[in-house]
């Protein structure tokens, strides 16, 4: 599958927890929750989230000691939202190893933006990437899922982005059908390449100016698919 930032939620007020998790998974996050401390340290033995926004308060672990064993844990950033009855400081919880806190009631937007800001940090790009093309500018944006062509809106499948976004990370590069196939279905069945076919097709028919003589998205017999694009200087993804 197409790689998205994946963030840990840990907090357990079920409110929060499906207002994080409506917004993060709606601009392409893939979203983990956690309603209690322990379930944060199991989830984080087990793989590393992108980055890690948790509660001070977790009932069943201390919030300054649990923030102390998963800095310890993982190098992943961590943002702390502080419950307003909170007993610890701003000082102690970044002492013990949070990269930032915020206090709660907490506006979203500010959340979502030292979310990306954390990310960003960790070298993950999150704008817009932006590539040149013979029919014009082509602009991904991976967390929106949205996609431009000389300006305009494309409306793309969830399959249809997804390959798109493989092929315009190869940078003109030619994709083999196998890395296609495991980065999108997960597998290489024949059921798999039989949608691979399908997609690209549907693709072409939105993105080429004649689908029967492609010229944008080119396939290479035996070999796999290339997009003939290439990443303009200073775009990001």
């Amino acid at each position: 599958m197409v790689n998205r930032p994946r963030v840990l939620v840990a907090d357990t007020d079920p409110g929060i927890r499906r207002l994080l998790r409506r917004h993060f998974g709606s601009v392409g996050y893939t979203v983990i929750i956690a309603d209690r401390g322990r379930g944060v340290l199991d989830q984080l033995r087990r793989s590393a989230p992108d980055v890690v926004i948790l509660s001070s308060e977790m009932g069943d672990l201390d919030g300054v000691d649990l923030i102390s064993r998963v800095h310890a844990l993982t190098g992943t950033p961590l943002l702390v939202l502080m419950p307003a009855n909170d007993q610890a400081t701003p000082q102690a919880i970044l002492d013990a190893g949070a990269d930032d806190c915020m206090e709660e009631p907490f506006l979203l937007e500010e959340l979502a933006a030292r979310t990306r800001r954390l990310l960003h940090r960790t070298g993950i790009r999150l704008g817009p990437r932006v590539l040149s093309t013979g029919l014009g500018k082509l602009e991904i944006n991976s967390l929106e899922r949205s996609v431009r062509l000389g300006g305009a809106p494309l409306a793309l499948t969830r399959k249809e982005f997804d390959l798109l976004a493989v092929l315009a990370n190869a940078n003109g590069c030619t994709v083999s059908h196998e890395i296609i196939l495991n980065e999108v279905w997960g597998g290489s069945d024949d059921s798999a390449r039989q949608n691979l076919r399908r997609v690209v097709g549907s693709l072409r028919r939105k993105v080429e100016p004649d689908p029967q003589q492609p010229t944008y998205l080119v396939s290479l017999r035996g070999s796999g698919y290339r997009l003939n694009a290439r990443e303009e200087p200073g775009s990001e993804i």
